[in-house]
């Protein structure tokens, strides 16, 4: 008994003393060196391209997350930087050309260096970050701490003056330039037009030139850029973006990194002309690179308006854009070296990217301008020094996702209402992201579509981009306003040779596509419309009264459903659901009367039903109200309907339940929509882990697991903790020189803190205290040397006199303590292997004669994942035998059996199909079991995941779940969806 008050004392002051320590200890703050590339596209060999020569990019990389399958939101200078530089779509800074200044249209817009200063950050910049023409004269000067060092301000290399007409150093072309000037001086012009004027005349597309890096600007930037990094006050955090111009036309280098290719060896454009059956608006003609001219060039264009270039022309422009970049590549390579040598690559993250793709002869296309693959693909590479692994990244990214991902690395608080997500999990490890697609968009004018704008929408594999005439997504948006579509399929068609738009094998796809598009448009609507008030009722019904209970819950049941099945956004649902509770409410009410006739009910009915839907023609097309009412008008009932007003309450008396998990990205994604339209039971993937809620000491991240928790609660939602305490717990708790005490103290502050949050709220109805605490073998899960691997540093607290773990039984003890009303699990990984669950049985059982409670236990099924599921798979009804017995004896020793975890490994090596039916077939049988079973006790099952999920780190292959990657249910989503509840 002494023995364990003074360990209880020992706990108590170290659990003080890490209190204490937050409020005296403040974590390194990240610099950030932010680096900007013009024009360049992914011509980097670490992207795939196996001619492009840029050794330090490549060098970088090995250690960097890189994002193959990454797009600019417009492919041109002034709005793809607007957006990237606010994390706002072009629609929403309104700023979709080369004269627009974002500020004009949004004063109080905010960027990414605006906030790192508004942050305690350093703030400097220099090159080209923002396109000059869409802000100020000072580069957007609230963005900086210090005045922007513009071209103008640079020193180059002795013996060498700004370059001619700020490009050029040759002495032939120096002399031309020299020479028109002069020209233009004898007519009169003054010195403002004289760059005009020459530039019209003559601006050669590119030059060799035998000149030091720093002649040319970008070395001058880079020169520059070292001078700011040595001198660098490192006692405040510094955000240091630097923007190179090349490889932007004229394509100019040094002749060293001309030199790196043979003229020899370069291939023109595999596909050179329109696709097959085009969309005309969807091209352009050569009215950039028209401008870099000399006597000696010419831009010829066929008939339809396609520039047809000489092959030797060709081959030299490209030349020009690989040296080009070569030469920037070195310049990045100075950068970097810089940071090692001043020892601050140990606290800087590193990010590059290029503000949009370059055709560079496809499709007949020149430079950027449109919605194909080669103008919106841009790279996009992040290096935290945390982490020493290269990661390829193949689903899609845009450079929306750059501002909330810098706040999430550097532990600031991300700005409401960006519209990108956080990448910070595919820089930790995780290989894919929650987005279906990416959005690029690109206007047009011409006398046929009027003013058109293409919105295109890049998944793993396909392309759909859809003409919308005078419209823009912030808009409600209607058939009638479609003037063409374009669909591409890149496993089959790399080079975009044929739109499959109109034919009749890819219609499904199209189709699917286009429900994607709609619910992308949904959620760019900026406001809701103002109900238009006509009479005394429709005032009356429109209040926001939620003292009807019964009105209020059936309305977001029915919402909710209504929402799903047509993928609206959350302005349109709730507006939905305020309408429906004003109906129900009429009714109720002015129904009350039970005087009233059959007949006089009616009556009433059928006036709040067409009051209704003129509410709702306001806000939707008719098309869209007409589906709406035909949800609807067979759930306008009579109030005698009132006692089923919980789908809480009515879930909490099922026995068998089926439920999915999302990510906290899909919260407000298509995967959130289709969610909602099936299921009333949620599990957040990973949030409520420690790795994710305290990943550093004293740093405490709440913003996602908050976010299920109102998730679940807004939309009436049983929802699940999952797995607080397990191997997925952070680096610093994985230290080695960690004791046992200090493992104790920071597990009971993390249970503390995360069950003393929730334990009044009623949605939550299950924790899965402690998870994938037992081997195959039946030994304990520990520790392992280091602190990247997959261990239980846990175990380390230490075992009691029965050789039971501690920390699993403190853990139950703060479970029941401080949630006394939530349902407590004891979860597991693996097979049906006997060893671990005869360890898991023993175990639960002892705790229960320890007077601690347990009220389940649950497993995760990652079927296919390794040999014991494999086993599982190909032994199945031997396999189903054992897991059936498992379950009897959950529910005879009064326990809830949950499969917390479900989905099906395809290692990349088995044919897709035969994978797709055989998970079809296991789930038919695993499903059928499991119901059965539930005549006994609780049973319950949660898929991993709503769609597929590329695989954990260093291996092949993906999870496949109920839909595919591109929201199209699979066979097994036909098998489970009879099992789900609320169908």
């Amino acid at each position: 008994m002494k023995r364990l008050a003074s360990l209880k004392t020992i706990i108590f002051f170290t659990l003080l003393f890490s209190y204490l320590s937050l409020f005296s200890q403040a974590e390194e703050k990240m610099n950030v060196l932010f680096i900007a590339v013009d024009d360049l596209k992914p011509s980097i060999g670490s992207f795939g391209d196996e001619f492009a020569v840029t050794p330090n990019i490549d060098e970088l990389s090995k250690s960097s997350t890189v994002f193959l399958n990454n797009h600019t939101q417009q492919a041109v200078c002034g709005p793809s930087r607007a957006s990237l530089m606010t994390g706002l779509r072009p629609d929403k800074t309104r700023v979709w050309d080369l004269k627009t200044r974002m500020r004009d249209m949004n004063p109080d817009i905010l960027t990414i260096p605006q906030y790192f200063k508004q942050n305690g950050y350093q703030t400097i910049g220099i090159g080209k970050i923002f396109d000059n023409r869409s802000v100020d004269n000072f580069k957007d000067k609230p963005s900086w701490s210090v005045p922007f060092i513009s071209q103008r301000n640079l020193t180059f290399s002795d013996g060498y003056s700004f370059p001619a007409n700020g490009f050029y150093q040759s002495d032939e072309i120096r002399a031309k330039v020299s020479q028109l000037r002069q020209e233009g001086i004898s007519k009169g012009i003054s010195e403002s037009g004289l760059n005009k004027y020459t530039t019209d005349i003559f601006k050669p597309p590119y030059e060799s030139a035998d000149v030091p890096d720093g002649a040319y600007v970008d070395g001058a930037i880079a020169n520059r850029s070292l001078e700011l990094i040595e001198n660098m006050d490192t006692s405040q955090p510094f955000f240091l973006a630097v923007g190179f111009v090349r490889p932007h036309m004229p394509f100019v280098a040094p002749t060293k990194y001309w030199d790196l290719y043979d003229p020899n060896e370069i291939k023109l454009a595999e596909f050179r002309t329109k696709s097959k059956y085009p969309v005309d608006i969807a091209y352009k003609a050569g009215w950039e690179i028209n401008s870099y001219h000399t006597p000696e060039t010419d831009y010829p264009h066929n008939e339809e308006n396609l520039l047809i270039l000489a092959d030797d022309f060709q081959r030299k422009l490209i030349h020009g854009y690989y040296a080009a970049s070569s030469y920037i590549d070195a310049q990045i390579g100075k950068l970097v070296d810089k940071l090692k040598e001043k020892g601050l690559d140990k606290n800087t993250i590193i990010v590059i990217w290029g503000d949009h793709g370059f055709h560079l002869g496809d499709h007949s296309q020149w430079t950027k301008h449109t919605n194909f693959e080669q103008s919106t693909r841009s790279p996009l590479l992040i290096k935290d020094p945390r982490v020493n692994e290269m990661y390829k990244i193949s689903s899609p990214t845009e450079f929306v996702d750059i501002f909330p991902t810098l706040c999430d690395m550097t532990n600031l608080e991300m700005p409401q209402n960006l519209d990108g997500i956080s990448l910070k999990p595919q820089i930790e490890g995780e290989n894919t992201t929650s987005k279906i697609f990416a959005v690029s968009q690109y206007p047009r004018r011409s006398s046929t579509s009027g003013e058109t704008m293409g919105y295109s929408f890049r998944s793993e594999r396909y392309r759909y981009t859809v003409w919308v005439k005078n419209k823009k997504s912030t808009e409600p948006i209607s058939n009638d306003d479609i003037y063409a579509e374009e669909l591409y399929d890149y496993k089959t068609d790399p080079n975009e040779t044929e739109n499959k738009a109109g034919l009749e094998n890819y219609q499904r796809i199209k189709t699917q596509f286009v429900k994607l598009a709609n619910g992308f448009f949904n959620s760019q609507i900026s406001e809701k419309p103002t109900v238009v008030k006509s009479n005394v009722i429709s005032q009356n019904i429109m209040t926001n009264d939620r003292s009807n209970s019964w009105a209020d819950k059936r309305s977001k049941i029915i919402g909710n459903y209504i929402a799903g099945e047509m993928l609206m956004n959350k302005n349109q649902k709730e507006f939905i659901i305020d309408v429906l509770y004003s109906k129900y409410a009429r009714n109720n009410n002015l129904t009350a009367d039970n005087n009233l006739t059959d007949n006089q009910k009616e009556t009433i009915y059928k006036e709040t039903f067409s009051l209704i839907k003129d509410i709702l023609l306001e806000k939707f097309t008719k098309k869209q109200v007409d589906s709406i009412l035909k949800y609807e008008s067979e759930k306008l009932s009579t109030p005698k309907e009132k006692n089923n007003i919980s789908a809480i309450s009515s879930l909490e008396n099922e026995s068998f339940l089926v439920g999915s998990t999302l990510i906290h990205r899909e919260l407000s994604s298509n995967y959130a929509n289709l969610f909602l339209k099936d299921f009333k039971y949620l599990t957040a993937m990973n949030a409520a882990k420690q790795s994710n809620i305290n990943p550093t000491k004293g740093s405490w991240k709440w913003n996602q697991i908050d976010n299920f928790a109102k998730f679940s609660k807004d939309n009436n939602l049983l929802f699940r903790l999952h797995s607080p305490i397990g191997p997925q717990c952070s680096k610093w708790i994985k230290d080695d020189a960690r004791t046992a005490d200090e493992l104790q103290a920071s597990l009971d502050e993390f249970l503390f803190r995360l069950l003393d949050r929730y334990k009044d709220f009623d949605n939550i109805k299950w924790i899965d205290v402690v998870n994938e605490t037992i081997l195959a073998s039946g030994k304990w899960l520990g520790s392992k040397p280091g602190n990247s691997k997959w261990e239980n540093p846990w175990l380390d607290i230490g075992l009691d006199e029965n050789g039971y773990p501690l920390y699993i039984i403190r853990a139950f003890e703060l479970a029941d303590k401080y949630a006394p009303n939530k349902k407590l699990v004891y979860n597991q990984n693996g097979g049906m292997q006997i060893p671990m669950w005869e360890k898991l049985k023993e175990t639960v059982m002892y705790l229960k004669s320890k007077g601690q409670r347990v009220d389940g236990i649950g497993w995760q099924g990652h079927l296919m994942n390794n040999q014991g599921l494999k086993q599982f798979v190909e032994n199945l009804d031997e396999e189903l035998k054992k897991l059936s017995d498992l379950i009897d004896w959950a529910h005879s020793n009064k326990l809830e059996f949950h499969i917390t975890e479900l989905d099906y490994y395809n290692d990349g090596e088995n044919n897709i199909y035969n994978s797709v039916k055989k998970q079809a077939e296991v789930y038919q049988k695993l499903m059928n079991l499991l119901q059965e079973k539930s005549k006994n006790g609780l049973v319950t099952v949660n898929f991993w995941s709503m769609g597929e999920r590329i695989s954990s780190r260093g291996k092949k292959g993906h999870y496949m779940s109920i839909y595919d990657n591109d929201t199209i249910p699979t066979k097994t989503y036909e098998v489970v969806k009879k099992f789900i509840n609320f169908n």
